[in-house]
């Protein structure tokens, strides 16, 4: 009782630090501070910073108190029993199955919070990487600016030399314009992903970030598929809380039919009841094997395309270095150099995205062999709904 108490307080503390709390408005769009964050300390903040958690906190001891008060009722109860085969349908009815359920409901308790704790990490991840899929883009988008202004200084210097028409110029400089443009909205997702994080992990709206790493492809093997979904039926909480539902619609059916009651109303309905749990059961299991084999499926899809993308990259750039080189000597037009631009932005852009794709492949995949996931709602909405 102590420790719900305890967790209690916590719970309004926190909900309270998070309503009542008076911060400086920035008056501009420049982050503030220095902060350099590696993804494991986005997570641990994260996690400190939400109030679900302290929720969950709670509920687990509240199902260790109970279990901890059946311990102490028990004593009783055994000494009342202690001539029945615990091996009987009535000891398992009085004594077995109500320590069963509590015990059910504890690690339920903790696998909420694990699910929880899991959807805490694959949002922070998700958005983590997000930013530096951003960072990634202003490279690419920066890099780019510096070869159309080349361009834009070779159209100009052929203009003087009369070997152009005004008209390639005119359009060089708008392709210098849209470069710049790009670059731009760029940088705006940048602040825009920064924002975003700073509210997953507690900070203010306007904490400067600076991710500790880059846009890279991770060194991953996928392993067995079958162990894959072997954890997945292992681990996943739906499977586990249908599991129990089966096993106590398989109970009640044994005891209820003990008296020779097979032909009455309540057998035939607690049978239905057993049959819907097993089609339950099932159906829940396949659909989780399907999610697992489909995750599998993307991430060595993922990994095929980053593959193909690198070398799409790599000869853009050998094609973009040919272009410049006839360009420069009149061999080839504006045009042609514009498209060969073109194709290098597009190649580098489509391998960063393949990357980000293939990282949140690799995470989702992961992700399904696990607890699963617990719907969390922000520390502002639980101290709403806690007034």
């Amino acid at each position: 009782m102590k420790r719900i108490m305890t967790l209690t307080i916590a719970f309004c503390m926190l909900c309270l630090t998070v309503t009542g709390a008076e911060k400086l408005i920035v008056d501009s769009m420049d982050f503030q501070g220095s902060n350099t964050l590696t993804f494991e300390k986005a997570v641990e903040m994260a996690l400190k910073s939400n109030a679900a958690l302290v929720q969950c906190d709670l509920d687990i001891a509240v199902a260790q108190n109970a279990l901890d008060q059946k311990d102490e009722k028990m004593k009783g109860i055994l000494k009342a029993y202690r001539h029945i085969d615990p091996k009987s349908l009535t000891y398992q009815n009085a004594v077995t199955n109500p320590q069963r359920t509590l015990k059910f409901q504890f690690e339920k308790a903790n696998r909420k919070k694990q699910g929880t704790i899991n959807t805490i990490e694959v949002n922070v991840q998700t958005q983590y990487y997000n930013l530096l899929f951003a960072l990634k883009q202003v490279e690419i988008y920066r890099d780019n600016l510096k070869i159309v202004e080349k361009t834009d200084a070779q159209t100009t210097k052929k203009l003087e030399l009369g070997t152009i028409a005004k008209q390639e110029v005119i359009n060089s400089q708008l392709s210098l314009i849209k470069a710049q443009n790009e670059l731009n909205a760029a940088e705006n997702s940048v602040k825009k992903a920064k924002m975003a994080l700073n509210v997953l992990i507690g900070q203010d709206v306007m904490s400067e970030i600076i991710p500790d790493g880059s846009l890279e492809i991770p060194p991953y093997e996928l392993g067995s598929i079958a162990k894959a979904v072997t954890n997945t039926f292992n681990n996943n909480g739906m499977i586990k809380d249908l599991e129990f539902a089966l096993e106590m619609a398989k109970f009640d059916l044994e005891y209820l039919g003990m008296g020779n009651m097979t032909e009455t109303y309540p057998y035939k309905e607690k049978k239905l009841n057993l049959d819907k749990a097993m089609m339950n059961y099932q159906n829940v299991k396949a659909g989780a094997e399907t999610l697992v084999r489909n995750s599998y499926l993307d991430v060595t899809q993922k990994k095929a395309e980053t593959v193909k993308n690198m070398q799409a990259k790599s000869n853009a750039g050998v094609a973009l270095n040919i272009s410049d080189i006839s360009f420069e000597a009149g061999v080839s037009v504006l045009s042609d150099k514009e498209k060969a631009q073109v194709a290098k932005l597009q190649a580098d852009i489509t391998l960063s995205q393949s990357i980000l794709d293939y990282i949140l492949a690799i995470a989702a995949y992961e992700d399904n062999q696990a607890v699963g996931r617990t719907a969390v709602a922000s520390a502002t909405q639980l101290a709403a709904s806690s007034n």
